[in-house]
């Protein structure tokens, strides 16, 4: 087995003599450069092939067919459907963090803990099934962005169905109602200490839900930030390098 080193990054190469050498497996380069010329031989070659068959595809369709096999994509390009689906992957794994965090004292560490490292899981997830796509920066920010959204998500869900199970089901609606209560009853005795008063009374319930909405999505602006940079530090940690 004949070895060669890359002409990009000088990584020896192994696998040129059965044919699958496409790509640098280290920094994606191409490795095997196909002439437009060559391109349209194998097309027409493909065709009459197919045409000298009956009852299969049409020579045209056989032509394109055999263009696509030839033509494997630039291994550094994104693929978006793979790594939405690893995000989503990262988000259903949140979600059930939170049912388990729901029958275990402080639960809320697991669910903590799980968005904290969910950036660069999923970024290592996404790098294991696309071997040759090249990772930068960029790419890890968007990935972890859009992680950021998918843990979100999830978590916007099991904080709903916490609510709802501890009022209609374990009928523990009374706790939450005297935490908010003692929570804005200190706000209004804030409030009354200042001269110049708040326009609108503190006590009213659209005041409340405007509160606990804004403070959630504070929160999740907070983290969508986070997840942001953790995986633009996760994608240059993959990033190529050089050898000198």
């Amino acid at each position: 087995m004949s070895e060669r080193p890359c002409p990009r990054c000088h990584t020896l190469l192994s696998n040129e003599d059965s044919g699958v050498l496409l790509y640098c497996s280290h920094c994606g380069a191409p490795q095997v450069l196909l002439s437009e010329e060559l391109r349209e031989q194998t097309a027409e070659a493909a065709a009459v092939h197919i045409a000298a068959q009956p009852g299969t595809a049409a020579a045209g369709n056989f032509a394109e067919a055999g263009l696509a096999s030839l033509d494997t994509g630039d291994p550094t390009a994104v693929d978006w459907t793979e790594a939405v689906r690893d995000a989503g992957l990262g988000g259903l794994i949140a979600l059930a963090v939170g049912l388990i965090a729901m029958a275990v004292p402080h639960g809320e560490v697991l669910i903590l803990s799980w968005a904290l490292i969910a950036p660069i899981v999923v970024l290592g997830i996404y790098c294991a099934r696309r071997k040759h796509t090249r990772i930068r920066a960029g790419f890890g920010a968007r990935l972890g962005l859009v992680t950021g959204l998918a843990i979100s998500a999830a978590l916007s869900i099991f904080a709903a169905l916490q609510f709802i199970l501890a009022r209609f089901v374990f009928h523990r609606g009374g706790d939450i109602d005297s935490m908010m209560t003692a929570s804005f009853t200190k706000f209004q005795e804030a409030q009354a200490a200042n001269p110049q008063p708040l326009p609108f009374n503190p006590a009213i319930p659209e005041f409340r839900v405007g509160v606990l909405l804004c403070g959630f999505g504070l929160l999740i602006s907070f983290y969508l930030l986070y997840a942001v940079v953790s995986g633009a530090f996760g994608g240059l940690l993959r990033s190529p390098r050089r050898s000198a």
